[in-house]
């Protein structure tokens, strides 16, 4: 079930990527996106997958370590909806997934 979770993420993750592509008529996106929005279910997301890291032989622009969490936005309410804000850097993809917050 969990590897189903993170295969629609990806495949999420290469639509994003795609269409920003097909906006800048090239096959990769040779611009970074900040605070780049998605609507996404309410809570924090932690990177479990980031192209741009050193590992994978990218820049390292963005640190991974860091939990993302959602802002609320009042028009979205209804559909139980609120936005992820990321840095995108160009030619990456990033996968999260979503984690329990500790109070």
């Amino acid at each position: 079930m969990m590897a189903i979770r993170y295969w629609l993420i990806c495949v999420k993750t290469w639509f994003l990527c795609s269409t920003l592509a097909r906006r800048n008529r090239s096959r990769i996106t040779k611009q970074s996106f900040t605070d780049y929005g998605f609507l996404v279910a309410p809570g924090a997301y932690e990177v479990i997958l980031n192209t741009d890291n050193i590992a994978f032989g990218g820049n390292g622009f963005a640190d991974d370590s860091v939990v993302h969490f959602t802002i609320a936005d009042p028009l979205y309410k209804k559909e139980k909806k609120e936005w992820l804000k990321l840095y995108i850097p160009a030619r990456s993809a990033v996968v999260l997934r979503k984690v329990k917050v500790k109070k």
